[in-house]
């Protein structure tokens, strides 16, 4: 009998790490990262291969491969969503959001205009802010929270973390703690970030997968990601959930070893959430889904670069899928049959406070149901509502214009 040795080493799934950071330049890996709890990260490597099939006298072929543009396509399968890391892919599928937090009551003023980019703010004289704090700079729909730095003087306030947006006038610096508020809208030209381009932030992913040995750092980063696809799912026997399509620049060495950096913030169970139709509660659905998808296009060029020069980001559209269970009446087939676009909310929240409140929500204005099937759910008539989420200008945030949905983050975090 032959012994066939086994395989070693081997890597079983429960010790991978998922890792995200926001990159400052894009394809430039980030250089902050935060753990995120997956069921599934599936990475694709989409290599394009062209062949010679010019005829050389035999009846076969093709005579050669070669590679032309690459990129990655990976998905995130079904996950709870958590209430913190989430936002990180939100922030990139959106491309633009504000941060506000709990007034901890000290204000400065600014003595002029907040530029975007500036890592420092020049003030009226007051308190020096600490570094290591927070500051919420400017309010409403373009407030912004920073991170103190070092060497902040009565007149000056350093910040760690520079300003997104540009801020007007004599604006109110202030001094704020967790809990934070974040809201995500689409970014449409105008923006406070000084861009016109609607090209929202991209990520750095890197995946601790053990498969590439000590030399790879156990790991594969993937630069200059950009999110494609993130689909919401509400259902009373799960946690709320998410999926996710991405786009990156070709694996490479992730450059250091990869930590752990998990916040133990936990899911939540969907049922616990609250929905919302035409202004009313809806107290009868049994699942409700959103999926939001941007249009992205890989830009290769002629440039001696494998990798696409951009991924150019278009519309950012949304569909909804809501099932009625339980129905006493053809209310949720008349939003069909009359086309009343009813406005579509959904939260949920772990019921905590202060620092240690997390929760979720999502709004439309503007639901058209195009669907409404009467089907049998759990023994009981329901109807089955689907449709396309149309562009309002209520679901928007601090660059204006119209958007299909908004989203808002309660947590810990500062900003992404």
């Amino acid at each position: 009998m032959s012994n066939i040795a086994v395989p070693s080493p081997v890597f079983p799934e429960a010790a991978r790490i998922l890792n995200v950071g926001r990159e400052a330049v894009k394809g430039t890996l980030a250089t902050s990262f935060v753990s995120v709890p997956v069921n599934d990260f599936q990475p694709d490597p989409n290599y394009n291969y062209f062949f010679d099939n010019a005829v050389r006298g035999s009846l076969t072929g093709p005579y050669d491969a070669a590679q032309g543009p690459a990129w990655l396509e990976s998905s995130i399968t079904e996950s709870p969503v958590y209430g913190d890391t989430i936002g990180y892919f939100l922030a990139a599928l959106f491309g633009e959001w504000s941060d506000t937090g709990t007034a901890g009551g000290t204000t400065w003023t600014a003595t002029g205009g907040v530029t975007a980019g500036s890592d420092s703010i020049t003030v009226t004289s007051g308190t020096v802010a600490t570094e290591g704090t927070y500051v919420q700079v400017g309010s409403g729909a373009s407030a912004e929270v920073c991170t103190v730095g070092t060497g902040s003087t009565d007149t000056s306030i350093v910040l760690s973390t520079p300003t997104r947006f540009a801020h007007t006038g004599s604006t109110t610096i202030t001094l704020v703690t967790a809990p934070f508020t974040h809201v995500f809208a689409t970014m449409n030209p105008g923006s406070p970030t000084g861009s016109n381009s609607g090209q929202g932030p991209s990520l750095s992913v890197i995946d601790r997968n053990f498969i590439s040995g000590s030399d790879g750092y156990y790991g594969d980063a993937y630069p200059y990601t950009v999110v494609q696809e993130i689909t919401l799912t509400g259902q009373p026997n799960g946690y709320l959930t998410w999926t996710g399509k991405l786009m990156s620049w070709p694996q490479t060495s992730p450059g250091a070893t990869v930590t752990p950096a998990f916040s133990g913030t936990k899911g939540v169970p969907a049922w616990k959430g609250t929905s919302t139709v035409d202004g009313s509660s809806a107290d009868n659905i049994d699942q409700w889904k959103v999926t939001l998808t941007r249009e992205i296009n890989p830009i290769p060029m002629i440039n001696g670069q494998q990798a696409p020069l951009i991924f150019a980001e278009g519309k950012l559209t949304g569909t909804f899928d809501i099932e009625f269970a339980a129905v006493s009446d053809e209310s949720a087939l008349n939003y069909m049959l009359n086309n009343t676009q009813p406005s579509l909310v959904w939260a949920t929240s772990n019921g905590l406070s202060g620092a240690s409140e997390v929760s979720f929500s999502l709004a439309a204005l503007l639901g058209a149901a195009t669907k409404a099937p009467l089907k049998v759910v759990k023994t009981l008539f329901g109807y089955d509502l689907t449709g396309t989420l149309l562009a309002n200008s209520t679901d928007v945030g601090p660059s204006g214009g119209d958007g299909v949905a908004a989203i808002t983050l309660i947590n810990n975090i500062p900003t992404y």
